[in-house]
């Protein structure tokens, strides 16, 4: 399917972008310094397109990346992002946390039983 072929080079993490990936930006908010969103674009909080692709994208190029969502961000959709990818990096963390602790216990508990025997 084509939502998930690797189709457009990010601006910043090296990486190639699917449509799928989310919200594809064609540029930085004008609104926000630009290295706050390169800091969320080298981690994925954001996506954009690599501008050098830009400059050289023929009117249909540019015609499929407009029907493919692809646009000019606004400062709330960068704001949105971010908080998203706060949230998701805060429950992974959370459940990373749950995970190491049960396995604690886990440890203890097989300790404690070869203490007794």
């Amino acid at each position: 399917e084509l939502a998930e072929v690797p189709l457009l080079p990010s601006c910043c993490s090296g990486r190639m972008l699917c449509l799928a990936d989310g919200p594809i930006f064609e540029s930085f908010a004008s609104e926000i310094p630009e290295t706050w969103q390169r800091a969320l674009a080298d981690v994925g909080a954001i996506n954009v397109i690599d501008p050098a692709i830009l400059a050289v994208l023929d009117a249909p190029a540019r015609s499929f990346l407009a029907w493919a969502g692809v646009t000019k961000p606004s400062e709330d959709d960068i704001f949105t992002l971010c908080v998203e990818w706060h949230l998701y990096v805060s429950d992974r963390a959370a459940e990373a946390y749950q995970a190491a602790a049960e396995a604690h216990r886990l440890e203890a508990e097989a300790e404690a039983e070869a203490a007794r025997q």
